[in-house]
């Protein structure tokens, strides 16, 4: 009676000890009871997910015809009458803000190009954030400026400015800077101009005023553009270029900033 007992112990511990089809790592396949095993043929759940994609391109059911997708439509329309509702007018928004459209050359993501940081800062105005997601805003930003200390000086605030003829601007700086010229009335022209420098990179200052004159507002001069400037300084001597940093920049603050009327930031 002994030896049957632990027979069928035997092959209870073989039942519940399997190799996975997937990765063919061994796992142990364990119901609640303790003693039945189930049907399980994967370790983890990604397995299993990965295991059933193969069966069913191996069955040919994995890409749908259009009569098939029809018929999922149709099917969830029964259900839902608003099926496909939210997904329609988030593309149609999507198609109206040009979102899709623009130089995946120059930016990487559509958030970056000025209509992509405009519309971002339109749905973001007046947004209530929760106290933990405060605190996780707090921590993400603590470790982006421990990485990168230069981000400490970037007022962003990227968009378009409609009292300064509906130009975009990167930063507070630069607008306040360009409503500043505006005052003393100096034509000035941003981010017009482009040069190529020996390194293989170009630079393009922030403002030109006058013929030959360069306006750049940095707030933190990182080794890039330590680099860039002094480049430009030795490669196109013919210029002059005016490096307005954090001193200069507070002390046009002081002078400007009870005189103009919509002045941005501190």
């Amino acid at each position: 009676m002994q030896n049957i007992q632990n027979s069928l112990e035997i092959k209870r511990i073989k039942a519940r000890h399997k190799i996975c089809k997937n990765c063919f790592v061994e796992f142990c396949s364990i119901t609640p009871t303790g003693y039945r095993t189930s049907k399980k043929v994967s370790c983890t759940k990604e397995c299993a997910s990965l295991l059933m994609v193969k069966k069913r391109k191996e069955n040919g059911s994995f890409f749908r015809t259009e009569e098939q997708i029809e018929k999922a439509r149709k099917t969830c329309l029964k259900k839902d009458s608003k099926y496909g509702e939210k997904r329609k007018k988030f593309l149609k928004q999507k198609e109206e803000r040009g979102l899709d459209n623009y130089d995946r050359k120059r930016y990487k993501h559509w958030t970056q190009t000025p209509k992509g940081s405009d519309h971002l800062r339109k749905i973001n105005k007046d947004r209530k954030f929760t106290e933990e997601t405060k605190k996780m805003m707090s921590l993400t930003r603590a470790k982006m400026l421990k990485e990168n200390p230069s981000l400490i000086y970037s007022n962003s605030n990227g968009g378009i400015r409609e009292d300064l003829n509906s130009q975009y601007f990167r930063s507070n700086w630069e607008a306040n800077y360009a409503r500043i010229l505006n005052m003393l009335s100096i034509e000035w022209e941003y981010e017009k101009y482009s040069f190529s420098l020996s390194d293989g990179s170009t630079y393009t200052p922030d403002f030109k005023i006058g013929e030959k004159e360069f306006v750049e507002l940095k707030g933190w001069l990182d080794e890039k553009s330590k680099k860039k400037i002094k480049l430009f300084l030795e490669e196109y001597p013919q210029y002059d270029l005016d490096l307005i940093d954090e001193h200069k920049y507070y002390s046009l603050r002081n002078l400007f900033k009870h005189k103009i009327e919509k002045w941005e930031g501190k």
